[in-house]
């Protein structure tokens, strides 16, 4: 999973990743006690945050090349300053035309709160 927090242009428009824990949440370790890392933040009025799951860093193209964190960060950082319905178009834009005919292998969720 990754989260990433966009600051507005007066803030010095960054953009801040959390990392999750490198645990799965399903399939057979049910019986077990999961632990995870909680993390805490403040939001101002401006910031943007997304959530994105690992199928959207993950998506392959026909050479079997991944998306990647980096590019998925760096398509965030390109449409920060859209309205939401324009990131949504880009961004499924870009994702599709990367993926091409590649078969689709896991779920892709991208999620954008502006605060």
């Amino acid at each position: 999973m990754l989260v990433c927090e966009i600051f507005p242009e007066e803030r010095g428009h960054t953009l801040r990743e959390y990392r999750g824990d490198r645990q799965s949440i399903g399939g057979l370790s049910l019986d077990k006690e999961l632990v995870f890392t909680q993390t805490q933040f403040c939001l101002k009025p401006g910031d943007q945050l997304y959530i994105a799951t690992d199928g959207v860093s993950d998506i392959c193209n026909p050479q079997h090349k991944t998306f990647g964190k980096n590019r998925l960060k760096d398509l965030i950082r390109t449409v920060a300053n859209y309205t939401f319905n324009q990131q949504k178009y880009n961004i499924e834009r870009v994702l599709s035309n990367f993926q091409s005919t590649a078969e689709q292998r896991d779920d892709v969720t991208l999620v954008g709160l502006k605060i």
